[in-house]
């Protein structure tokens, strides 16, 4: 891990490393993924003490994953590279423990079992996590971090410690998810378990009254949490970023008069995102756009396969890939009925994309006329309006890009670092 000297610190880096140096670890516990690598990278980065309780995280060197090494090197290579994706080489894996078991079983079934069964494994997996990672809390700690759905037991016993609790909201209010998922009939599919789903609901209700703070990615969600009763003061807004190393702005805006527009769209392919309104556009515009589409096929595998022959389609990307991708694009478009913030649309914007989102959005906060479009979340005509005006206003799309690689460096992840920093610095000095 690297430290910044003593004598090049700004002051407020030098104040928060004075009043954490004597205070005790944050315990930070998620079952999954998500962006908890980002926060807790941001706590390294500024020498706050934590550790993280999670069910899968890959370290090569630890059992069972030094089993892969007597496997062919054919098959541990294709092995790694999935694991890989939930590990993060910045991350000192001494601060790190992990509960893998079911989630092995979890990650097997979920290729061979239907959607509906599925969703019962993620279910069990997130009560076992929350009751291991509860048994691992005590008095050593001060603040504790939970992700939605698998914190319930791990709050309760915070709350009987006497410790700090933090909820890092990925989503919406799940009352507005419901308001919303009657609004589009796309969910009636994806949330058809309404048994599970009100399970699920009771945790994450007594999860939000547990909290004594509670962190989300977006206005959008903000907005969803005061609709809902929650008090302002329990609510921090603090958007997620991206790496300016990583995604390059695109330099040559050429667009031949002749040729079509590309449009590009990443994120998993699930109906959730949007996809019908994306596909209709080929059918209205099959002269004038072509469609790039980068994610791993989700519950919209009806949908994919019946536009699949006329898309360039890439499973999955690395970021240097992805930002070659976004450089030979014209226009970032994303649809979603619902979405707590959609990193994909920063990258895009950082790498010279005007972008269209619909309002449902959480990355909408980044989005200005100058840059890109807002849209009403279902509305294809509106969507369809945008297209066509671009179709004929080609020209637009550089003045627009360059104005979205400006915009978007109020979005980093340095940023991001900075306000976990001194937000878990706030609340570990009050009393």
């Amino acid at each position: 891990m690297r430290h910044t000297p003593y004598l090049l610190m700004k002051p407020i880096e030098i104040a928060i490393l004075r009043n954490t140096m004597n205070k005790k670890k944050i315990f930070v516990s998620h079952s999954g993924r998500q962006h908890v690598h980002q926060l807790l990278y941001g706590l390294q980065q500024h020498q706050v003490a934590y550790h993280f309780f999670t069910s899968f995280w890959y370290k090569a060197s630890q059992f069972p994953f030094r089993l892969l090494s007597y496997l062919p090197k054919k098959i541990s290579q294709k092995i790694i590279a999935q694991f890989k994706k939930r590990s993060y080489d910045l991350l000192n894996d001494a601060n790190i423990s992990i509960f893998p078991w079911f989630e092995f079983v979890r990650e097997v079934a979920d290729k061979i079992v239907p959607y509906s069964t599925a969703e019962y494994f993620l279910f069990w997996r997130d009560r076992l996590h929350d009751r291991w990672a509860a048994s691992k809390l005590n008095n050593n700690y001060s603040v504790v971090v939970g992700y939605e759905e698998c914190c319930l037991h791990t709050f309760r016993k915070a709350k009987k410690l006497g410790l700090k609790t933090v909820l890092d909201l990925a989503q919406i209010h799940y009352k507005e998810i419901e308001v919303i998922s009657k609004q589009f009939p796309v969910f009636s599919e994806i949330y058809a378990n309404q048994k599970l789903r009100s399970r699920i609901n009771t945790i994450k209700e007594e999860e939000l009254a547990l909290a004594d703070h509670i962190i989300c990615l977006s206005s959008f969600a903000k907005d969803s949490l005061l609709k809902h009763g929650i008090p302002a003061s329990k609510i921090e807004v603090m958007n997620l970023g991206f790496d300016p190393q990583k995604f390059i702005p695109k330099s040559n805006y050429a667009v031949d008069s002749q040729k079509k527009i590309k449009l590009v769209f990443a994120g998993t392919l699930t109906k959730r995102k949007g996809l019908d309104q994306l596909f209709r556009l080929l059918d209205d515009f099959p002269n004038e756009i072509e469609l790039c589409i980068v994610g791993a096929v989700a519950d919209a595998g009806d949908l994919f396969n019946k536009y699949k022959s006329r898309i360039t389609w890439h499973q999955y990307l690395e970021q240097e890939d992805m930002n070659k991708v976004f450089n030979d694009s014209d226009v970032f478009v994303f649809p979603s009925y619902l979405d707590s913030w959609a990193m994909v649309v920063v990258e895009a914007m950082a790498c010279g994309l005007p972008v269209i989102v619909s309002d449902n959005t959480g990355s909408k906060d980044t989005v200005t006329a100058a840059c890109g479009e807002i849209i009403p979340a279902g509305n294809y005509e509106k969507l369809k309006e945008k297209i066509h005006y671009i179709c004929l206003n080609k020209n637009d799309i550089a003045t627009k890009g360059e104005a979205a690689k400006t915009q978007v460096m109020q979005y980093t992840w340095q940023k991001y670092y900075h306000q976990i920093a001194s937000f878990f610095d706030k609340i570990q000095s009050s009393k």
